[in-house]
């Protein structure tokens, strides 16, 4: 049915390839479409086998229930983002689905049953549309998943090609409501033949995860020598300027720079006014494109938090071009004045194995192999900032990596935190 790579990022609110390439609803939707289509093949074909006679009456509606059971489950998997990230809570939502479609498979059972449906045409066609539902339980099970993000507005729309019911028409609006207002699909008078649209409105929490969001503006770049041929091996593509310099977390009204190395990588230099100093490299390694920030310095003019706008902004770029972790040297120690990268850096998401003479130090309400672990543990990042030093660290950009998971609460705190000093 779906496409077994594709999963749902929850930090960049789209459908994404294994490669980290975004994928339209569009395409996913007609996914869904195709498979509806073909599921109500499939049970057209099973109710045709009991009119002939091939199979028995309970044969039949044992086929049904796993139709439904195999498709539904299906769907909901496309909706939530790949079955990695089915949780116990949504497989019971898809089974909530589930059970009342074999109620309803029941009731017709009852009336084959009792000679009020009988074995024909009929029968066939209407065993057929109880796959018409599958389109309302994704549409469903992905309003849930928006709930579950805090989306609180949406709309609900008509489908262009499709015929629709008075309640849809009514129900079509331009402007958005909030999201309890906006009635599920399925719940009009064509009930599952509804084929409404809902769109969601995107709500940031913040003016630092906006701004992580936003393609930089204003970026200049100059490619060197055989730059933008290398570019363009790389990753499969011509890359614009804005896309580049959004991947090596560049801020508004930047200038690159941008060589072509010799063992099949580019080297970017970032200049910024707010910034001393910022470079960066992308390559292959074993066919994975790889991002190393080899050096980060701000400007003494630079306003607050400019790292965590770069690298904020860099991570969500990366991850548009299919980039699949960065690699930094965090530098510093608790001695040192200049670099705090050894304890900043774990706070935004880079990891690394603790090293074995630190972990022996740790105390035991403490104890933890990485410093992601150390740092989601209370007292952990002040221990570390009082014992840690500089390591080699990866960030994963694989969607809904722990640390993605970090750096997005560590910017929702800093947004409410900016908020509250506001007010």
């Amino acid at each position: 049915m779906a496409k077994g790579d594709i999963k749902w990022s929850t930090s960049r609110r789209e459908y994404i390839y294994g490669n980290g390439r975004a994928v339209g609803r569009d395409k996913v939707d007609g996914w869904v479409a195709t498979a509806a289509a073909n599921a109500k093949e499939e049970a057209r074909a099973v109710a045709q086998r009991f009119v002939d006679g091939e199979i028995n009456r309970a044969q039949w509606e044992l086929e049904m229930r796993d139709l439904i059971k195999n498709h539904h489950r299906a769907v909901h998997v496309i909706a939530n983002g790949g079955k990695s990230q089915m949780t116990p809570a949504l497989w019971g939502k898809a089974g909530t689905v589930i059970k009342e479609q074999y109620e309803f498979l029941t009731a017709f059972a009852n009336a084959i049953d009792n000679g009020e449906v009988k074995p024909g045409a009929g029968l066939v066609t209407r065993a057929s549309m109880y796959m018409d539902a599958l389109y309302a339980s994704y549409s469903n099970a992905v309003t849930d998943r928006e709930k579950a993000a805090g989306v609180t507005m949406a709309r609900r729309i008509l489908d262009p090609v499709a015929d629709h019911c008075s309640d849809c028409v009514s129900w079509a609006t331009e402007e958005f409501r909030p999201i309890d207002e906006v009635q599920p699909i399925g719940s009009s008078s064509c009930l599952v033949r509804c084929r409404c649209r809902i769109e969601y409105q995107e709500k940031v929490t913040g003016e630092l995860e906006a701004q992580a969001n936003t393609k930089p503006k204003g970026i200049k770049a100059k490619l060197n020598g055989d730059a933008k041929e290398r570019l363009k091996e790389l990753f499969g593509k011509d890359v614009s300027n804005a896309d580049l310099a959004w991947a090596v977390g560049a801020l508004d009204n930047a200038e690159l720079k941008v060589w072509e190395m010799s063992d099949n990588g580019v080297y970017v230099v970032i200049e910024h006014p707010e910034i001393e100093s910022q470079e960066r490299y992308i390559w292959l390694s074993n066919g994975k494109l790889e991002l190393e920030n080899a050096y980060f310095e701000k400007s003494k003019n630079a306003k607050p938090s400019i790292g965590v706008r770069s690298f904020s902004r860099e991570v969500i770029g990366a991850q548009k071009l299919g980039i699949t972790k960065i690699k930094t040297y965090a530098a510093g120690d608790p001695t040192e004045t200049r670099y705090n990268g050894y304890y900043t850096w774990p706070r935004l998401g880079y990891n690394q194995t603790i090293p074995d003479a630190i972990q022996q130090k740790l105390p035991d309400n403490l104890k933890a192999s990485d410093l992601l672990e150390l740092f989601a543990k209370p007292g952990g990042p002040e221990w570390w900032k009082e014992n840690g030093k500089g390591l080699n660290m990866e960030f994963d950009l694989t969607s809904g990596s722990r640390s993605e998971q970090a750096l997005l609460q560590y910017l929702r705190q800093k947004d409410a935190k900016n908020n509250k000093n506001k007010k």
